[in-house]
């Protein structure tokens, strides 16, 4: 089969998406048109399938109203999860729409199933916050914390505008607690006359091999390749580290979002404290392949440190990225290294 045909196939299965909107929180985020939402008393209700058949998660978002410190936030979720006796795995942080995202998520036992729950709030300024609970058997949960994920960076917004932090020193006046945020006025879009010439591929290339097909990793001429194993090590000269890219089938390894999410998860591990992190939803590159991307910037034992975790899927082949610095990435090698990204690709060997 042609790449082609490998690529109509791939953009044909993708799941189609619907759109959630809150008029009480003033937001809205794209999630897959399975998550049939349901709203009883303003809390909305939506089960998402995983990987076990027959098994299901349950995402519920609800607004909520609280003005307290986030720190008071945190212990009342660990006192929740000490009262119902069930075990804490992890509490943190994150940013999103410019707030903090705080972060929860505990485990326990539903009978004979073990089971893993994460609970989230938007902290921002706003009469009712967003608050969500994605509760899901503990076999598959990765892969729905991965769609979670994926639909968050979708939201926005009715308004246009962003958030501000929540500051419990200065509470809302009423006449900020009874603002309501509106939707934009209709933009009306007009197609450019340009119609793009496809797929731009890489012009340097190294062999590679995945699922018993043998396969070209295509890339950014200023790249040098050499093979390390069955991997291939990119480096560039501009910037102070190197990529180590492998290539996957789908007839053999685990698809492309959850090798995403493994990766991620142990580059997470190296870090001791994160001050930022992107997660990008897939998105066609220049070479026509569907790309996502995890960058953490913190700190290690030593000093500063940044990574990025990558996967570019094309029909059943995808390649896998990943990049680890030891010390500050500066936004020239940053820019050089998704550019990389975006038009990495990997095909049929001729």
């Amino acid at each position: 089969m042609s790449v082609g045909w490998l690529l109509a196939l791939a953009f044909a299965q993708a799941p189609k998406t619907a759109e959630f909107r809150s008029n009480d929180l003033g937001l809205a985020f794209t999630h897959p048109k399975a998550w049939a939402f349901a709203t009883r008393r303003g809390v909305s209700k939506a089960a998402i399938a995983v990987g076990t058949a027959g098994e299901r998660a349950m995402l519920e978002i609800q607004p909520t109203v609280y003005s307290q410190a986030a720190e008071e936030w945190q212990q009342l979720q660990a006192l929740a999860i000490q009262q119902m006796k069930r075990e804490m795995v992890r509490q943190w942080k994150e940013e999103i729409l410019g707030v903090p995202l705080l972060l929860t998520r505990c485990s326990y036992r539903r009978g004979e199933q073990d089971r893993t729950q994460l609970v989230g709030l938007l902290y921002s300024r706003t009469p009712k916050k967003l608050l969500f609970r994605l509760d899901s058997p503990r076999e598959g949960y990765e892969g729905v914390e991965f769609e979670l994920r994926a639909a968050l960076q979708t939201l926005h917004t009715l308004d246009g505008s962003l958030p501000s932090v929540e500051d419990p020193a200065h509470p809302m006046t009423p006449a900020e607690a009874a603002k309501k945020s509106e939707p934009p006025p209709k933009v009306t879009q007009i197609e450019d006359d340009h119609k793009g010439g496809g797929p731009v591929k890489g012009g340097a290339s190294l062999p590679m091999a995945a699922g018993g097909a043998k396969l070209a990793l295509r890339f950014g001429t200023g790249w040098s390749g050499s093979p390390t194993g069955e991997d291939i090590v990119l480096k560039h000269p501009e910037v102070k580290g190197e990529i180590k890219v492998a290539a996957r089938s789908l007839l053999d390894s685990d698809p492309a979002r959850k090798a995403l999410l493994k990766a991620s998860s142990v580059s997470l591990n190296l870090f001791e404290k994160v001050a930022q992190r992107e997660e990008t939803l897939p998105t066609t590159n220049k070479a026509g392949v569907a790309v996502a991307r995890v960058w953490r910037f913190g700190a290690a034992t030593a000093g500063e440190m940044a990574s990025c975790d990558a996967t570019g899927q094309a029909g059943n082949f995808y390649w896998q990225a990943a990049f680890l610095k030891q010390g500050a990435v500066s936004a020239a090698e940053r820019k050089l290294v998704d550019a990389l990204l975006d038009g990495l690709s990997l095909e049929p060997a001729s």
